[in-house]
């Protein structure tokens, strides 16, 4: 929130004084904010901005900022040693994940230092891409790259996890709530990655249920009644 405009009224505010009684061709009633009325709530939307993301320079926030190429220095020589906190912190935070994902961690930090070099080197940092950038280098420097893959997958809002949970809650619901946390992660997984039942194709599925194991699709046909004995049954 720019400080000027706790002195004097902010564009939008403008319109809405400028407009008097009528706006957007509605009518305005109730008495006029006065200055000190407008200090406070603007003093108070800055305060809870400035606490709702006082971390954003710090630890692990500021280290994600290594994946937005455009915040990089503009040459080598500005970035000697840029990144190489970021990159430490980034793996001690993520380490176990990074295990998980068969990650030689203890490789992480040299290839920072190659990546960094080569981009630099070879290209115009800021009007790069990461989809280039792998391209380019994945074979070189996978380490380093799957670290940056991760960061650009974390979300930027919470919408996400509000989802997650709201498909959870439909998932186990009452009368499904002995399921083991293995069989709720396979069904969350679906739930949350595969296509809407309007645009899902079942023959890949079908074929591989169908391939993968010994199926019996007609070993009920050899217990239906021919339709002549019915019939004579009936008469």
């Amino acid at each position: 929130m720019p400080v000027i405009h706790l002195s004097r009224p902010g564009p939008e505010l403008r319109k809405i004084v400028d407009a008097g009684d009528q706006f957007e061709g509605e009518t305005l009633i109730g008495n006029n904010l006065s200055s000190d009325q407008i200090k406070r709530v603007l003093k108070g939307l800055t305060d809870r901005l400035e606490g709702r993301f006082s971390d954003v320079n710090d630890g692990v926030k500021n280290a994600t900022k290594i994946a937005d190429l455009t915040s990089w220095p503009a040459s080598l020589e500005e970035a000697t040693d840029f990144g190489d906190e970021m990159v430490q912190t980034l793996v001690d935070h993520y380490r176990q994940q990074l295990l998980e994902k068969e990650l030689d961690v203890g490789l992480i930090e040299s290839e920072w230092t190659v990546l960094r070099n080569v981009l630099y080197n070879n290209h115009r940092v800021h009007g790069l891409s990461w989809s280039t950038v792998n391209d380019l280098y994945i074979s070189r420097v996978p380490n380093i790259l799957s670290l940056v893959d991760h960061v650009l997958s974390l979300p930027a809002g919470t919408s996400e996890c509000e989802r997650g949970f709201s498909q959870m809650k439909i998932i186990k619901s009452q009368w499904r709530n002995k399921l083991k946390s293995s069989s709720m992660t396979l069904l969350m997984t679906i739930q949350l990655n595969s296509e809407s039942v309007a645009e899902w194709n079942p023959e890949k599925s079908i074929f591989h249920w169908n391939r993968n194991a010994k199926r019996r699709p007609c070993f009920m046909e050899s217990r239906k009644r021919p339709v002549s004995i019915q019939r004579e049954i009936l008469e």
